[in-house]
């Protein structure tokens, strides 16, 4: 009988503070789990630092890679999408001719069948450096006497891709700002363009520059600051990132941030100000003589495009 009454053994190391086995063994299973879990995260975090680097590689090799530029000639008119008739081309080649002589400022008018997959923004002002378009410092002074550098304007037009933008040198970016290339785009030459008539589009631009450009310097001057600060005062500039950067800073912040101020930050970069390179952008140099050829100016970005 005491026998009967006597309490079986507990299982062995079952106790205060203890668990059986058949439960341990179900314990040590999750935490094995998660370890092969956390054991992938950094083959994965590798493999896109890898991929952000190569996509962010690509972006670079374009941005600093250089397109195949149109030859320019002795020409003052480069129509290689052949947009002009021959006695357009001559009557805007005398324009543009007067002009020099009378303030030494250089623009070309260039068309191309295509940018070779480049914003018009980047090819515009390579383009204009690779020519020399504009005077160069200490280059040879105008009928009044003054003198200016790196006073070079493209007026380029991409049909195929229906992209057009004013490239400024920088000595006249005061003259022809961002505002002013703007507004010669928008009611000059796009509403020509959108009817299929790109030789009076060509046209009426052009003319709208030498125009401007004709001015007495202080006048031209007052004109294009007043077109800024109406450009200014009339809406914010949307600014950007390449895609390719974006992808790779997206990246980076998911893989190490925390918390909520790092996607605070993020969010501000993405949204910051800057130049839009689909609408303005600038740079200058040309060189005068009997045959027409660069004189040695330099672009920076200034400038305006548009597309229709």
């Amino acid at each position: 009988m005491n026998r009967l009454l006597r309490t079986p053994p507990k299982p062995t190391g079952f106790g205060k503070g203890k668990c059986p086995p058949e439960l341990m063994r179900g314990a040590r299973a999750a935490p094995e789990r998660t370890r092969k879990d956390k054991s992938r995260k950094p083959w994965f975090a590798g493999f896109m630092v890898v991929l952000a680097v190569l996509m962010t590689g690509l972006w670079v090799g374009q941005a600093f890679a250089e397109p195949k530029y149109p030859d320019l000639n002795n020409q003052r008119v480069v129509d290689d999408a052949h947009l002009l008739s021959d006695a357009t081309k001559a009557d805007l080649t005398l324009k543009l001719k007067g002009l020099e002589d009378a303030t030494t400022d250089q623009v070309v008018i260039v068309t191309v069948p295509d940018l070779e997959g480049y914003d018009i923004a980047d090819y515009g002002y390579q383009l204009g450096r690779h020519w020399g378009i504009g005077q160069k410092a200490g280059g040879p002074a105008a009928s009044n006497g003054q003198t200016y550098k790196d006073n070079g304007i493209l007026l380029i037009v991409a049909p195929n891709e229906r992209k057009v933008r004013i490239e400024v040198g920088y000595g006249l970016e005061p003259v022809m700002t961002d505002a002013m290339s703007s507004v010669i785009i928008q009611r000059a030459i796009l509403p020509q363009f959108k009817a299929g008539d790109y030789s009076a589009g060509i046209v009426a631009g052009t003319d709208q520059i030498i125009a401007q450009l004709a001015q007495d310097r202080q006048v031209a001057i007052q004109k294009a600051q007043e077109a800024q600060t109406a450009a200014d005062t009339g809406g914010s500039r949307k600014g950007g990132l390449p895609l390719p950067l974006i992808i790779f800073i997206i990246i980076i912040f998911v893989m190490f941030s925390r918390g909520w101020l790092p996607w605070f930050l993020l969010g501000s970069l993405l949204g910051g100000g800057g130049r839009d390179g689909g609408d303005w952008g600038g740079g200058g140099g040309f060189g005068g003589g009997g045959g027409f050829s660069g004189g040695g100016g330099s672009f920076g970005g200034g400038g305006s495009s548009g597309s229709w």
